[in-house]
Formats: structure tokens, sequence, C-alpha cells
């Protein structure tokens, strides 16, 4: 499939400048995908590119910058055709990334690194604690996620996880595991330690208006949610 026109240069062209950056990746001048995150929503996971807007061939290098596969769809989607409407996004996305899109043949959970030390605990502890959780849930000691309501924002629509503050034992994985839907539990992992002013702010607007529902393919849809009151 022929790339689009962009930015006044051609489909040719920016077909041409995904070897210059697979080079460069391969020699040291650009990070690895894996190792980056979205400059404008600080996303991590799931599939990141990177973006040019100069795909000169000697510019094509500095000029490039990571990004999320949603974020690198609104550049080329509205960014110069739309710019307010663009603005608003980056507004919408200023301090929370957008759930990671995978892809079954190209960037699947696997690729991405493992979860990074939260809390004092290391990763290995925290991918350890998920067997934990699920048994629990098997086993009726936690509710199904699809049973549950966000524990900051009240959400009891799309994907929910549960987050954990304490992995010094199994008890204590068990006891400490709160729901939380998507949006939160981001918040809660990114800014409650590092940035608590922004967390404390953010948790006083989800209490009074719950946070959008997230649905991601493969991993939770609207089929996914609780109809019991319906």
């Amino acid at each position: 499939m022929t790339l689009a026109d962009y930015n006044g240069f051609t489909g040719k062209e920016r077909e041409d400048s995904e070897n210059i950056i697979e080079e460069a990746i391969r020699n040291g001048e650009l990070k690895p995908l894996e190792e980056t995150k979205c400059v404008f929503c600080g996303q991590d996971k799931g599939i990141r590119v990177y973006h040019t807007e100069n795909y000169l061939p000697e510019k094509i290098v500095e000029n490039s910058q990571p990004m999320c596969f949603k974020c690198h769809a609104r550049v080329h989607g509205v960014k110069i055709t739309n710019p307010p409407k663009f603005r608003e996004y980056l507004e919408e996305i200023r301090e929370i990334p957008l759930p990671p899109t995978y892809n079954k043949n190209y960037w699947t959970p696997e690729r991405d690194k493992i979860l990074d030390d939260y809390h004092g605990f290391s990763a290995d502890i925290r991918d350890f604690s998920k067997g934990i959780v699920e048994k629990a849930v098997e086993d009726g000691e936690l509710k199904p996620l699809n049973e549950t309501k966000c524990n900051i924002c009240g959400q009891d629509k799309g994907l929910r996880v549960y987050n954990v503050s304490d992995y010094s034992s199994i008890e204590s994985i068990i006891k400490s595991a709160k729901p939380l839907c998507w949006t939160c539990n981001e918040y809660v992992e990114r800014h409650e330690e590092k940035n608590p002013e922004i967390f404390e702010k953010y948790v006083k607007e989800a209490q009074q208006k719950p946070r959008k529902p997230v649905y991601i393919p493969n991993s939770w849809t609207e089929e996914d949610d609780n109809h019991s009151d319906e």
C-alpha cells in the first residue's frame, strides 16, 4: 500500500525514509522503538513508530520523533488539515497516554519490555503477582473485574485492572488489590509517587466524574462489561 503525500512530500519519499530510520536504529542514532515513549502522550507500550516532518534524506534522522500508533494517526489525520482539532486532542492526552495498540503480526504485548519497578517492588515481583491476583479471582477472594467499580472514579464499564500496592506477601497482594479503570490505573502508576500534586488534582476531578470507559480489541470489548443491571 502506497503511503499518502504529507507536508509537501510524496508517499514514495515517505516510504524511502523507513529504510533510513531502520539503519539509524541499527547503528545507534535512534533508540529501538521498544525503548521509546510517545512524544505526545507518553505511551511506552504497544505499537510505536518514528515520525518526521522533513523527509529529505539528510534531515530524516534528526527530525524523527517516536509516537504511539494513535497519536501518529492523529498527526497524519488532522494536524495540518484541522489544527484546532489537533490542539484539542493534545490537551486531552496531556497527562495520560492512550491505550496501547497491538497487532498480532507486528507488535504483541510480549514485545513490550517488562513492568517498571513500583512502590519499591521489582518488576519481576509485580509480574509474578498477576498470577496470584488471577487465582484470587478464580477462588472468589476477589471479584471478577467486570463486576467491579473503579476504586477512584466509580467507572463500572470498560477495561479495569487490579492495582496492587503491597507485594510483600501473597496475603498483602490480595488485600491491597484495588480495582481501577484503565485511565485511573495509569494515573496511579505514573503520578501517585512521582507527581503527587498532579495525582491529587486528578483524583478530585475523577471523583466528581467517572472517566470514559476504555475498550481494547482482544483485551476488553463492550461484550466484556457486566450487563446484569440491564
